[in-house]
């Protein structure tokens, strides 16, 4: 009886033990050095790093407006030709931007953040970014389409719907960059067929393509703690036209297909354009 307790101590001891030791595997928190709150025992970044500025500082709004052909996308309508001349629809737009970036008086200040964006959830499409950013002239603006290595190792996305938006192990894990589905038809008399333009990062490979914005010759100025709004166009065409042509009938499931990751990653330096940028 006696060994019998003592045995059953032991074990719940081990089972303690391990059991702590897995949640300190898997501890999250702000793995970013720069911030104030940075936990330097933390694996996991989990989103809530906390930035300071001078005494006199701005903060940064990104808005996006979604296009095809140049004109505000319709989601679920057969109204868009591909280049090989197929009709087709777009059903589904899910995707990350990070690493917001701003450079002004010669300082360039990118912060390892993301949001998440679904082109029918309106609510989605503003990202305040969480920095006080310093006065002076802006000369330049810069985010990622999906995650470089780093983040997309140690940043999680614990709640839904981003969280849906994980990237299968036997691929190379981490994240989705983008789900953008639809529809197409070959003719207008045949069956509709479907394509999952699911992008991320195949094997390890990082996929993702920053993009960068020159706005050095405007005079953008930040003085005091005002708001800086940049809006951006997504080009959803671009990622099927330029420079490589992308076909659906070929391509209709490209997760595995390294080779297409790539072709895609080369037409979105294309994809995002500067609308505006205002500061109030």
């Amino acid at each position: 009886m006696v060994k019998d307790i003592i045995l059953n101590k032991i074990l719940t001891i081990a089972i303690l033990i391990m059991a702590s030791a897995i949640s300190s595997c898997k501890k999250e928190g702000c793995t970013d050095d720069n911030a104030t709150n940075f936990n330097s025992k933390a694996k996991t970044e989990d989103g809530s790093c906390i930035y300071e500025g001078g005494e006199k500082s701005a903060t940064v709004q990104f808005k996006v407006n979604h296009l095809v052909n140049g004109e505000p996308i319709e989601f679920d309508n057969m109204k868009y030709t591909s280049v090989q001349g197929y009709s087709y629809d777009v059903r589904k737009l899910y995707y990350f931007l990070s690493e917001p970036s701003l450079k002004i008086e010669g300082e360039t200040i990118s912060l390892p953040q993301a949001h998440y964006f679904d082109g029918k959830n309106e609510s989605t499409l503003v990202w305040n970014v969480n920095y006080n950013f310093p006065i002076g002239k802006i000369e330049e603006v810069g985010v990622r389409f999906g995650f470089n290595d780093k983040m997309n190792d140690t940043i999680n996305f614990p709640t839904f719907p981003a969280a849906n938006m994980s990237w299968p192990a036997s691929l190379g894990g981490g994240w989705h960059y983008m789900q953008l589905e639809g529809g197409f038809k070959l003719t207008p008399d045949t069956q509709t067929d479907f394509y999952n333009t699911h992008t991320g990062p195949t094997d390890g490979n990082d996929n993702s393509f920053f993009s960068t914005f020159d706005v050095s010759s405007s005079d953008y100025s930040v003085s005091g703690e005002q708001t800086i709004i940049v809006t951006l166009n997504i080009e959803l065409t671009e990622f099927y036209v330029n420079p490589n042509e992308y076909d659906f009938t070929e391509n209709s499931f490209i997760m595995n297909k390294q080779n297409i990751q790539e072709q895609i990653q080369q037409n979105g330096e294309s994809v995002i354009d500067l609308e505006s940028l205002i500061i109030q």
